[in-house]
């Protein structure tokens, strides 16, 4: 399971939740191309079933979301969701701070204050990202087929293709 594609040239997450959090750090999603749906077939001779049998199987369906490289500090933040103790360490560099006990309060309310309005910001924005999903058409999807079990090459192919393309292209499985 991809959970985070991060290069110079690319950002991208197959989590819902993870996107939400890009967005409210301020990610962009990319104009062109702003999420991928890939329905994922185990093998070529199940997409040929589910050609010839629509409807009897259900592939996985997997929906990635493609936001503008450098626009956040992805990485960091992801590391930031990783990490368990980080409430923890929060506390602990406060108490390292020397505050008096009333600006400390303050600083600790402000802090939750802050992280409660951050709750409600991610899941408006996974809100966004399901209506989003869901009004992907059913032509703007890709099948994806693995070969030999996902350890070889893998075929993507429109929704819309033709059926000389789609034969040309499981040749290559």
């Amino acid at each position: 399971m991809e959970t985070l594609n991060y290069k110079e040239n690319t950002l991208s997450t197959s989590i819902t939740k993870l996107a939400a959090i890009f967005l409210v750090f301020g990610a962009k999603l990319r104009r062109v191309l702003p999420l991928e749906w890939d329905d994922i077939f185990k093998s070529k001779e199940e997409f040929l079933y589910y050609l010839e049998h629509p409807g009897q199987i259900k592939p996985r369906a997997r929906v990635t979301f493609n936001f503008e490289p450098g626009t956040i500090p992805a990485q960091q933040i992801y590391e930031g969701i990783q990490d368990e103790e980080a409430d923890e360490k929060f506390y602990q560099f406060v108490a390292t701070m020397g505050l008096d006990k009333e600006s400390n309060d303050e600083l600790l309310m402000r802090h939750s204050k802050a992280i409660a309005r951050a709750c409600q910001e991610t899941l408006d924005k996974r809100e966004f990202l399901i209506k989003l999903i869901k009004s992907v058409p059913e032509t703007a999807k890709w099948d994806l087929i693995e070969g030999n079990g996902g350890q070889a090459i893998n075929v993507k192919i429109g929704k819309r293709s033709s059926p000389e393309l789609r034969a040309e292209m499981l040749s290559k499985l």
